[in-house]
């Protein structure tokens, strides 16, 4: 049993639905793939369905009832930032949705990176990130994002500040500030990785051979 498994359980769900619902039933334990929480949470059900409550980012006002969110196909997996939120769908695809200030979404051109003072449009609506395939494993820090695919590699994109994306940062020329990445970029130096976590601006990942990278 991993560490995201042990974490979907009734005690974690009680206790996110407890703060953010107050005396609404929350979703039984025993009907859920997986759950993500911070302002808002998400949970993403045994037939593959997400709903979500809590604090909305995209200004349309929270959501004091869990809500459907209206995905291209079923999610496995579901992780949320300071204000995007995310789905591994079964295909091993990603979606994302929300705030996309610093490429958190992941919709941009392949190796396209930010444009400092232009900033990528937020979504609403679940749009597809970029390039990825085989993925099993989704974690997001604030405004940043993992996935591990099948083969054991790491990709990531969004904020680069505090090297959050494993490739050093990335500064334009007389620039003090780096700059995101608006699609996946895969993390040097990981292979043969079975999983991975973020904190706001950190990751870890376990190799199958037991060191924590």
């Amino acid at each position: 049993m991993d560490l995201r498994t042990k974490a979907v359980g009734t005690g974690l769900v009680a206790l996110l639905s407890s703060q953010l619902l107050g005396a609404q039933t929350p979703p039984s334990a025993g009907l859920i793939r997986d759950v993500a929480g911070s302002q808002f949470v998400l949970v993403a059900r045994a037939d593959g369905s997400v709903i979500g409550w809590g604090h909305d980012p995209y200004g349309s006002g929270n959501k004091l009832a869990p809500v459907v969110i209206d995905l291209p196909g079923k999610a496995l997996r579901v992780a949320v930032g300071d204000s995007s939120a995310y789905a591994l769908l079964e295909d091993g695809t990603v979606v994302a949705w929300g705030a996309n200030d610093e490429g958190q979404l992941g919709n941009g051109a392949p190796g396209a990176n930010a444009v400092l003072g232009i900033y990528p449009k937020l979504s609403v609506t679940p749009v597809k990130v970029t390039g990825l395939a085989d993925v099993i494993e989704i974690e997001a820090g604030s405004k940043h994002v993992l996935a591990l695919r099948k083969d054991g590699t790491v990709w990531a994109w969004g904020r680069r500040d505090d090297g959050a994306l494993g490739g050093g940062d990335a500064k334009p020329a007389g620039s003090l500030r780096v700059v995101s990445a608006l699609a996946p970029v895969a993390v040097p130096g990981l292979a043969g990785i079975t999983q991975i976590a973020a904190g706001r601006t950190h990751n870890l990942a376990l190799r199958r051979d037991g060191h924590v990278m």
